[in-house]
Parts: structure tokens; C-alpha cells; sequence
């Protein structure tokens, strides 16, 4: 158990820092520039994500649990799969450009900000030289002192640009930058060389045979988690997506925290699940109820809070904001629990049950973005993803027989709120899993 809470600080501290870091530089937009500005710049960071979900083929997880099953072939694993990612930056940069330039062209510095997130994309790729690697040895020393000494470089950088009034948006791929040479300072120093990586043809043909049965999944996540933005820059206009982003930017930072828990434990949920199902569910149930108490105690406190927290963060006009952040921070609860039954269907290889889940979702929150967007704007649309989330990451579950388990230890977890002892009580059993 020491080794994956060790490996969840780490994973916790980049994290952390890293959102930190992009609050400030979204707090630092809206003071400068205004909310029209900073609506602008969010709706082209979505759509820049939006393409990546569909061009990076979602693949990330699944070189993670290659490298679990056969840490002898890592080498080979992470080349195959950056080549592959690298050709799909390529034809994401011709489409994000003709898209920016041919729909967007009337956002002030549109073409500035499409160039800023095509270099910082392409920078990050050389994280993944060793991220993939230590997030499947449960070790993230290097990966978190990688990002944490490129935060603490940029944060300086972004002080250093609004003290001189240089125009800020470019400490955002600086830090991309910092982080790209410090990954390959470790790839190049530390790594040992069974697992120097290299390319292999087959092996990237295999990645984009799995990636083109993922692509449905990423881009319904992507279009789950984006599209509200992008709908409301055209029914609202960039001062209400303004609002709304420094919102959700702001709930973003919890909500990491469910995937970050979950990511740790990943390799050892991979490992319960070959030695039975009941075990896995026994852990499962246990750390989802950590999470789900954590998710509901943090959204009662942002409910009484959030006009207070918002005004601190980005000054004063940020009342719309506030209403948004203490609707937005409920969906924590489901995005939490989702973070746990997600690893479970790849531990579990159960793809296409992603893919559909997804997939609903991402239909769903369209529709109803559809319809609320243009007559409660920004309100609706933070209603409309709590209602999402609930359906994608518990109602769907109950749905089919092979997953009805997991929405029966889901549904089990939420005891831990209201009888939070007997998670002392369980630890036992959950403790010796680790032995």
C-alpha cells in the first residue's frame, strides 16, 4: 500500500501544481483582458482538445497496460506509440488551422492562440517519453519533478510577463517547453537501456487498429467535457464562456483528483482483476467510497463558498461564475466514481461498453446543450453535465449484465458517506490485498 500512496503524492503534487499554474494563468487573462478575451481563448483550447481526443487515438491507457503485462517490450511499447501520436499532431495541426482560420478568424488573436496550442501540443509529447513508463511502474518521482520544476520555471515566467505587460499567453507553451527538455534530460540519463525506445511498424499499426476502435469513445469524451463550451460561444458569446470556463477551470483542479487516485491504483486494480473479480470489487468499493465522501463534502463546501472563492481568484463581475462553480462541483461525485469504473472496463478489457457509455453521454449533453443553452445559457449547461455524468458513470452501468456488478459496488459505496467508520472497519480487508 506504501508503494501506490507514495506514487499517488507524486501524481497528486504534479497535478496539483500544474492546475494551479493554469488557474493563475486563467485568473491572469480575465484581469488583463477581460472575459471576453479569456471566452475566446478557452473556446479555441477546446476545440484544440477536442481534435486531439480524436488525432492522439486515445491510446495512452492502453500502452500503460502493455507495459504492466510485459514491462520487457517498454521500449518498443512507447516508440510505437509516440510515432503514431506524433503523424496524428500533423494532420491535427493542418485541421485545427483551416478550422480557426476559416470559422474563427473574427476572435481577436485567433491565429496567435491556434499556433500557442499547436507548439505546446507537440512539446508535450516528449513528456510521454517518460510518463508512460513510470505511471505502469507505479513510480512518479520523475514524472512529478519533471512537471513541478517546469510549474515553478513558468510561474516565474508568467510573473515576468505581466510585470513587463509581454503578452502572458506565451508562458503557456513556455511551460510545455521547460518540461520537454527536462523529460529528455531523464530519458537520456536515467533510463535504463532495456527500455530506450525505438520504433515498431507493426506495433503502431496495432496501436492504430486499437485507437480506431477508441476514437468513438475519446471523442465522445472529448465532446462530452467541450462541447458546452464551443455551444455556448455561439448561442452566448465569449463574455458567457468566459464565465463559464474560469468556472469549470476552477472545479477542473478537483476534479483531477478522482483520475489521478485512480490512475495510481490502476496497475494494482489490473492485478486484483486476474486474481478475481470479488477481489477487485472489494477494493473498488472501498477507495469509491473515499472518493464519493470527498466529492460530496467538497460540494457542500463550494455551495456556501463559491461567491467568496470566485471573487478572489478573478475580482469582482464574477457572480455568473459563481453560480456555475457550486452546480458544477455535484458533478464530482460521478466524475469520481466514473475515474474507478472506467479502469475497471480496461482492466477488464471491456472496450466496447466504454465506447457505448461514452458514446451516450456525449449524445446526451449535446441534445440537451441543444435545447437549455440558448434560453438558460451558462446555468443550463453546468445543470445539463451534472445530469451527464450521473447517467454515464452509474445509470449506465445498471443497464447490462456485465456490468451490473460495478453498479452495484458503485451504488454500495455511497454508505461510506453516511457511515463514515466503517471505512476504518474495511481497511483490513483492503490492506491485506496489498501484502
Amino acid at each position: 500500500m506504501s508503494r501506490y500512496l507514495s506514487n499517488l503524492f507524486w501524481l497528486l503534487s504534479d497535478r496539483v501544481f500544474m492546475m494551479v499554474f493554469q488557474l493563475s494563468l486563467f485568473a491572469s487573462i480575465k484581469r488583463l483582458y477581460g472575459l471576453e478575451v479569456l471566452g475566446g481563448w478557452a473556446t479555441l483550447n477546446n476545440i484544440s482538445q477536442l481534435l486531439l481526443s480524436v488525432f492522439l487515438f486515445g491510446i495512452d491507457i492502453v500502452v500503460v497496460k502493455k507495459i504492466i503485462d510485459k514491462p520487457s517490450h517498454a521500449g518498443r511499447e512507447i516508440g510505437s506509440a509516440i510515432f503514431l501520436q506524433f503523424l496524428g499532431l500533423l494532420v491535427y495541426t493542418l485541421i485545427f488551422l483551416f478550422i480557426t482560420l476559416t470559422f474563427y478568424k473574427t476572435i481577436p488573436s485567433s491565429l496567435n492562440y491556434a499556433l500557442i496550442l499547436i507548439t505546446a501540443n507537440f512539446l508535450s509529447l516528449f513528456a510521454k517519453f517518460i510518463f508512460f513508463h513510470y505511471s505502469a511502474l507505479v513510480e512518479s518521482k520523475y514524472r512529478a519533478i519533471t512537471i513541478l520544476t517546469s510549474v515553478a520555471i513558468s510561474y516565474g515566467f508568467l510573473w515576468f510577463c505581466i510585470y513587463n505587460e509581454f503578452y502572458i499567453f506565451y508562458s503557456y507553451v513556455f511551460f510545455y517547453f521547460v518540461q520537454a527538455l527536462i523529460s529528455i534530460y531523464i530519458y537520456i540519463n536515467y533510463f535504463p537501456a532495456a527500455t530506450k525506445w525505438l520504433v515498431d511498424i507493426s506495433i503502431s499499426k496495432n496501436y492504430f487498429r486499437v485507437g480506431l476502435k477508441l476514437i468513438i469513445s475519446t471523442v465522445s469524451v472529448s465532446l462530452f467535457t467541450q462541447c458546452d463550451v464551443i455551444l455556448l460561444e455561439y448561442f452566448s458569446g465569449a463574455e458567457e464562456t468566459g464565465a463559464f470556463s474560469a468556472a469549470l477551470r476552477l472545479s477542473a483542479i478537483w476534479f483531477m483528483l478522482g483520475g489521478l487516485i485512480a490512475n495510481a491504483f490502476f496497475p494494482k486494480i489490473v492485478e486484483l482483476e486476474k486474481i478475481s473479480q470479488t477481489a477487485s470489487f472489494i477494493f473498488i468499493k472501498w477507495i469509491s467510497g473515499i472518493v464519493c465522501a470527498m466529492s460530496i463534502y467538497a460540494a457542500l463546501i463550494s455551495t456556501v463558498l463559491s461567491g467568496f472563492i470566485m471573487k478572489l481568484l478573478y475580482g469582482n463581475g464574477m457572480e455568473l461564475s459563481a453560480q456555475i462553480f457550486s452546480i458544477h462541483m455535484w458533478s464530482g461525485i460521478f466524475i469520481f466514481l466514473g475515474s474507478f469504473s472506467s479502469k475497471w472496463l480496461f482492466s477488464k478489457e471491456y472496450i466496447n461498453f466504454e465506447v457505448q457509455k461514452t458514446l451516450l453521454a456525449a449524445l446526451l449533453n449535446i441534445t440537451l446543450n441543444l435545447i437549455v443553452i440558448p434560453k438558460y445559457g451558462a446555468i443550463g449547461a453546468a445543470t445539463v453535465s451534472l445530469f451527464s455524468y450521473f447517467v454515464a458513470n452509474l445509470l449506465f452501468f445498471a443497464c447490462t449484465k456485465k456490468t451490473r456488478g460495478i453498479f452495484y459496488v458503485q451504488a454500495e459505496s455511497f454508505k461510506y458517506v453516511f457511515l463514515p467508520w466503517l471505512l476504518i472497519k474495511d481497511y483490513g480487508r483492503v490492506k491485506c490485498q496489498f501484502q
